[in-house]
């Protein structure tokens, strides 16, 4: 504790706190690190709750937006907040359930954003029942998140919390069709819809997701020889990346734009590298000739709306190099059904962590 004191210091409290406005769930992080600083954990703690029920969950894995945007990152000193969100989970939540409600709300997916919403219901004094098809609460985080990456107790913590408060869980089943018989039904189902880009599944080209859930469930058994390639920049890329990296293969990463524009974790990026991954930055896999990828070449272009640069393709320079599987993390779309009340990445796209918590909390 006394180090995260010492780092409490050396926030500057700007007038305009650029750590808060880049949040997701827009912390009070100068308010609360000035608390800290003078030894008033469980004060910090009070305030972080009201905007984030669960920092343990950030805290665990969150993207350090803080620390991105922090006016110290200049001077390679930058303050992230998730190391103070792990302690300030140690200290309960004192916030009290409003009077109980003649409401019954059910709450389809536990994941981060299932399990704010229920939390939030919770306090408002209504009765909460959520749903899962995986056996245990977490959504993604239990089904995907790599146990070098995530310790899964955490999750035991929060379904205390939830069940202290009177939530009740139905795990291991998956809805079908309507529910009935409850006030209200939220929808917080994720986002799972792999995007081909015009692959064909088969023995050789498969989804990551489905790779990270069967080395941490199941049974998959993968070949010690020949190459590994992972397809695209974001944090289910760099999850697998470093699964297959952390097993001694022959892997490496390939994403059209350069590392800087890479949307995932530069430090998972970094420790890959360190565990032994290869990466082929500005390189689009164009097609798959046989038991070969045919690789081509890439060029950044102007910065679109979006805020991201554009790529082109460039015919010269082409490869083609022999690989034993590719796997496919081109992002996820959800499925969705007009009528539906719908939260966390179901409604808007696959995100993180506490984009789902704030899109939860934002629903009445």
């Amino acid at each position: 504790m006394s180090s995260l004191i010492t780092l409490a210091r050396g926030c500057l409290h700007c007038p305009k706190a650029f750590c808060s406005a880049a949040c997701p769930l827009h912390n009070p992080i100068s308010e609360a690190l000035s608390l800290y600083e003078q030894g008033q954990i469980e004060a910090a703690a009070k305030l972080i709750y009201e905007r984030n029920p669960f920092p343990e969950l950030t805290g665990a894995l969150c993207e350090r937006f803080c620390a991105k945007n922090c006016v110290k990152h200049r001077l390679g000193q930058p303050i992230a907040f998730s190391p103070f969100e792990s302690e300030i989970a140690q200290y309960p939540d004192r916030r009290k359930k409003k009077e109980p409600t003649a409401k019954h709300i059910a709450i389809i997916g536990a994941g981060p954003a299932g399990l704010a919403y229920a939390y939030k219901r919770l306090l408002n004094g209504d009765e909460v029942t959520v749903y899962d098809r995986y056996p245990s609460i977490g959504g993604a985080l239990y089904a995907f998140i790599p146990d070098f990456r995530f310790d899964k107790k955490i999750l035991d913590q929060v379904a205390k919390r939830l069940t202290d408060r009177g939530c009740h869980f139905i795990l291991g089943q998956e809805v079908k069709g309507e529910l009935k018989g409850y006030d209200h039904v939220v929808y917080a189902t994720g986002a799972y819809e792999a995007n081909l880009a015009g692959f064909k599944l088969s023995e050789k080209i498969a989804v990551g997701l489905d790779l990270l859930y069967g080395l941490k469930h199941g049974d998959l058994k993968l070949s010690p020889t020949g190459s590994y390639f992972i397809y695209g920049g974001g944090n289910v890329a760099l999850d697998c990346l470093r699964s297959l990296a952390r097993l001694g293969l022959d892997v490496t990463l390939v994403y059209r734009r350069s590392e800087l524009q890479m949307p995932g974790d530069k430090e998972q990026l970094m420790l890959a590298e360190k565990e032994g991954a290869k990466t082929r930055f500005l390189t689009v896999i164009d097609k798959v000739e046989g038991d070969q990828l045919l690789l081509k070449k890439c060029e950044l272009g102007q910065l679109g709306e979006d805020g991201r640069r554009s790529f082109k393709v460039l015919e010269e320079g082409s490869e083609l190099v022999p690989f034993a599987k590719l796997y496919l993390c081109l992002g996820e779309r959800s499925s969705r059904i007009e009528g539906r009340t719908y939260i966390g990445d179901a409604a808007i796209g696959s995100s993180n962590v506490a984009a789902a918590i704030g899109s939860a909390l934002a629903l009445d």
